[in-house]
């Protein structure tokens, strides 16, 4: 069973949206659709939550997290090296941010995400996507 499993049990059991389970969470709607189907919707790669989200869950299931890991299978990916108050408080921004850091082609940018709203990060890295896939385009052109 994975993290996304137990939320969308709880979600279900309570008639709740994926919008009030996450208000209820603190979480965003679209990172609760990621937990569910444990799947970034960026990378396509599952989804790693942090200690602080899995703490959340067990917070709203009553137990203790150390009974919330003894749920979950042994395929849940966890980041045990997030600190529980990071530098974004939002996972969603987080995983973002990651992108920006890791990506070569976008790095450049990531020294420029301290502050910025997530909607903001997210249209700063589709506009740099969008420009790379117009550079290929060009090039398609020109030959």
């Amino acid at each position: 069973m994975h993290i996304g499993d137990l939320i969308k049990k709880y979600r279900t059991e309570h008639s709740l949206t994926q919008k009030q389970m996450g208000d209820i969470l603190g979480l965003t709607k679209a990172y609760i659709s990621m937990l569910e189907l444990n799947r970034n919707s960026r990378s396509g790669k599952p989804i790693v939550p942090s200690t602080a989200v899995l703490k959340s869950v067990a917070d709203l299931y009553r137990i203790t997290l150390d009974d919330l890991l003894t749920m979950l299978d042994g395929e849940q990916l966890i980041d045990i090296s997030a600190p529980e108050q990071g530098y974004y408080d939002d996972p969603e921004v987080a995983e973002l941010a990651e992108e920006a850091r890791t990506n070569p082609d976008i790095r450049v940018l990531f020294s420029a995400t301290k502050g910025i709203s997530k909607e903001s990060l997210q249209k700063t890295i589709d506009f740099v996507k969008f420009l790379k896939s117009q550079e290929h385009n060009d090039s398609d052109f020109s030959e």
